[in-house]
């Protein structure tokens, strides 16, 4: 359990601390190639210790949600009625039909972004370079990825699991609290109900797809619409 343990402490404690004391000094562009360059080094790692913790406890990857997305799973899950079953996935439906529309949005020139929409704590992060960009794509990705088949199936496992907890409801309120932990840096602005609402969310909906498909797909689309916002706030020199 000790190695569980220190995953569980690096994601929530370890790794948000250095990003939260990172990102208020982020300011010109070498400040921001390092920022990269070190949450890539810290995603990277992220993964290779939890497939390291995989393969030493030889726990099977459908454990942490390597399954297919069916709706016969979503069917037979008995987590949550099922009503709020169906309500989470025309949730989910919905909030790709959005992101969807976006996109298609700023491909038609509409004016989708105002400026300096995002919380402060994230348009810092953001690149105002080409080289920037080129860094800011790999770490966007590899949080994304990071956050996908790490993040939440490692949540959910250690609070079943390992904390015992049975209670459906119960398991996704410590889940969305891990989850908003984990994101430290983006809590002094208004990202932080916001963090804690769609831990919740993610959790419900991994659980009952017992998949993280839906997952990938999530983070996925919000890699889109970021990299569409970025686009639209870049300055004419990028």
């Amino acid at each position: 359990m000790i190695w569980f343990t220190f995953i569980l402490l690096f994601l929530t404690v370890i790794r948000p601390y250095f990003e939260s004391v990172a990102i208020p000094r982020l300011g010109t562009g070498p400040k921001r190639l390092r920022f990269y360059k070190e949450q890539t080094a810290f995603y990277v790692f992220i993964l290779l210790l939890f497939g390291a913790v995989i393969v030493l406890y030889e726990i099977p990857l459908s454990v942490f949600g390597w399954n297919g997305a069916f709706l016969e799973t979503v069917n037979e899950s008995t987590y949550f009625p099922k009503v709020i079953n169906y309500l989470l996935l025309l949730g989910y439906v919905l909030y790709l039909l959005l992101c969807f529309a976006i996109q298609w949005m700023k491909e038609s020139g509409e004016t989708v972004f105002a400026e300096n929409e995002l919380p402060l704590s994230i348009e810092r992060t953001m690149p105002k370079t080409n080289k920037e960009y080129s860094w800011w794509v790999i770490y966007a990705v590899l949080s994304a990825l990071a956050e996908a088949v790490v993040y939440m199936p490692f949540f959910i496992y250690y609070v079943q699991q390992l904390l015992r907890v049975d209670n459906s409801y119960l398991m996704v309120l410590c889940t969305a609290l891990l989850y908003m932990m984990s994101h430290l840096a983006f809590q002094k602005d208004r990202l932080s109900i916001q963090t804690l609402l769609v831990g919740a969310f993610l959790a419900a909906l991994y659980m009952v797809t017992n998949s993280i498909v839906p997952l990938l797909l999530f983070y996925g689309v919000s890699f889109m619409i970021s990299d569409l916002y970025q686009e639209s706030q870049r300055r004419s020199g990028i």
